[in-house]
């Protein structure tokens, strides 16, 4: 149980008219966890109240990675890199989202209506890259210690690291 909009019924006596208020409310969340075939690990959340604000999570690192034969432990071509990850694909990732939609939310074809994708949240990487090991040993145990004090087990719980 997860909070959500809620609405209940509402007569105005002084104009005779039944409406809706909004309130707070709670109700079951689903979440889709799939590997897409262009965006990699995603997640998919659907409330089964009315309404089904739908929300996504995919990482675009996944996307780059597949365009550079998932080279990520060495890019070469840095250019190249951020070339790529300019005209990120926001159209392909519509039609990936409404596909998913169909799949995990099949309700919705009994209203007869479509999303409009919004991105809500976009991160812009500012990675750092180390080309020797050596130059990151001296950071190392600070690093380690700062993430080991700051970042909740829940926190942690929500960040994937999939390694081959």
């Amino acid at each position: 149980m997860e909070p959500c909009a809620a609405f209940t019924p509402w007569h105005n006596e002084a104009t005779g008219r039944t409406l809706f208020r909004y309130k707070d409310g709670k109700c079951p969340q689903y979440y889709f966890y799939f590997v897409d075939d262009a965006f990699g690990l995603c997640y998919l959340w659907v409330p089964t109240w009315v309404r089904f604000r739908l929300q996504v999570y995919c990482n675009g690192h996944n996307w780059l990675a597949r365009q550079l034969d998932n080279a990520f432990a060495d890019v070469a071509d840095l250019e190249r890199a951020r070339t790529m990850a300019e005209p990120f694909p926001v159209e392909i990732l519509h039609r990936a989202l409404d596909a998913r939609t169909v799949q995990y939310c099949p309700v919705l074809r009994h209203f007869g209506v479509a999303y409009l994708w919004i991105l809500m949240q976009v991160e812009h990487a500012t990675d750092i890259i180390i080309r020797r090991s050596d130059d990151l040993r001296p950071l190392h145990e600070t690093l380690v210690r700062s993430a080991t004090h700051t970042v909740r087990p829940e926190q942690a719980a929500t960040f994937l690291l999939i390694t081959s």
